[in-house]
């Protein structure tokens, strides 16, 4: 995504900001680790370096590193009492840290100080931060999957509205798929595996068997765990919702069989396919591919509501050890509100982030954001999040998945089987939590 004038428009002088600054204390160096490994990374260290320019009696050194390599560091570190002080962190693994005690609870006296207010943000976003009621990271970024389609290819096939339910949506791929010989979907001699065009990509790994399952099961109403948090992708709601995506590629074959995201996205790029559900991250790599003319819409429902899965970070204060400067913490404290302020947010959304805030997505200056079209559905946005075992339940389930589009197990069984792994894998967190 090119820089436009939001990034010249947010980068502010100093002086701006000066009324806003909770820190007051003597000179301080903090070190921040974060995971922002891409091209997203320049976008960050023009936020850090706007941060120190506008804050001399701060020095943030910003580190970008592999959000897995940071995950088993940080609790060797924290155990040391070396961690860093301020730290960005996923959705998949904050709880897990919490119930570690490997990150520090932002108090209700320091988010009154620094003016931050959780209805500022999506609501998803802030309980995301949350265990127990209590604070333990402020919404940074976000991402989620979303419809990319091929405009080139729906004027091809006369498709003149983008599809919202799962009635258009299901004629819109089937309008666009064709076989080498001009057969569609349904006639006599119809060959999946050898197609000129297709649909939509039903994919049996991660983009497909995982991201765009998950937005499926939440449109259906189910979800992955219950409200003990205990792996629960089995239930009729579920069933009902991995059953019709399947279905698009083994019913209504407007997907090729077996088909893996790399070809997916290879297709989609090539101008061979009309629609393709991925990561919001995509789109670069698909903005300059010259057989397509991109667009983006919020993938349609399937079920009986909106939903796409999503991912966030949070911005974190590991634990520290007890003679940790308290003139540190407080800066730390001010990095994190300046960094998660409406113009830091709006500023980031030009990495290719979605906005974390409704007045970031409301404001005029996001709305030649190419993600802007999905403005309206970023409350429809859900986030495996909460509980401290979510890698472990999104693994299992996504190998069940991947089992049924694959038609190595019905749908019921698949998911079954996938319940039976996920829940002997929480058992075992919980243990070793001492949950």
């Amino acid at each position: 995504m090119k820089r436009s004038i939001i990034v010249l428009s947010c980068l502010l002088s100093a002086s701006a900001f000066a009324a806003e600054n909770t820190y007051s204390g003597p000179k301080v160096e903090l070190t921040f680790i974060h995971g922002y490994t891409a091209s997203d990374r320049i976008d960050m260290e023009n936020l850090v370096k706007k941060f120190n320019e506008s804050h001399p009696n701060i020095n943030v050194k910003a580190s970008a590193v592999a959000w897995g390599t940071t995950y088993q560091q940080i609790g060797p570190l924290v155990a040391a009492g070396k961690a860093p002080d301020v730290l960005a962190m996923t959705e998949n693994v904050i709880n897990n840290f919490v119930a570690k005690n490997a990150v520090a609870e932002i108090t209700s006296a320091d988010i009154k100080k620094l003016g931050i207010k959780s209805s500022n943000y999506y609501k998803n976003l802030w309980t995301g931060g949350t265990s127990k009621g209590k604070v333990y990271g402020i919404p940074f970024s976000q991402v989620s999957v979303v419809m990319f389609y091929n405009q080139n290819l729906l004027d091809k096939y006369g498709i003149k509205k983008l599809p919202k339910t799962y009635k258009e949506f299901l004629a819109a791929a089937q309008k666009c798929t064709v076989d080498q010989n001009g057969k569609k979907p349904g006639e006599a001699g119809f060959d999946q595996a050898k197609l000129a065009t297709y649909g939509w990509g039903v994919s049996h790994n991660a983009a497909g068997a995982l991201f765009t399952a998950y937005g499926a099961v939440r449109s259906f109403g189910g979800n992955t765990v219950d409200k003990d948090f205990n792996p629960d992708f089995n239930s009729p709601e579920a069933v009902k919702a991995i059953q019709t995506y399947v279905d698009f590629v083994n019913k209504y074959q407007v997907s090729p069989a077996k088909l893996t995201d790399d070809t997916a996205i290879a297709d989609f790029r090539g101008g061979k396919s009309c629609f393709n559900t991925n990561g919001a991250w995509m789109y670069n790599f698909y903005s300059d591919a010259k057989n397509i003319k991109l667009g983006v819409a919020f993938p349609p429902a399937l079920g009986s509501k909106p939903a796409a899965w999503g991912a966030h970070t949070h911005l974190v204060l590991p634990r520290q050890k007890d003679s940790y400067d308290a003139n540190k913490r407080a800066a730390a404290l001010e990095f994190i509100r300046f960094m998660t302020d409406k113009e830091q947010m709006l500023a980031f959304t030009e990495s290719g982030a979605l906005p974390t805030q409704p007045a970031v997505a409301n404001d005029p200056r996001y709305a030649k954001n190419p993600f802007a079209p999905i403005k309206n559905n970023l409350k429809n946005i859900y986030i495996p999040t909460g509980w401290p075992w979510v890698d472990q339940v999104q693994n299992a389930m996504f190998l069940a998945v991947e089992n049924a589009i694959l038609g190595k197990k019905s749908v019921q069984d698949a998911l079954n089987d996938g319940v039976k792994e996920a829940q002997k894998n929480v058992n075992e967190a919980r243990q070793s939590l001492g949950l």
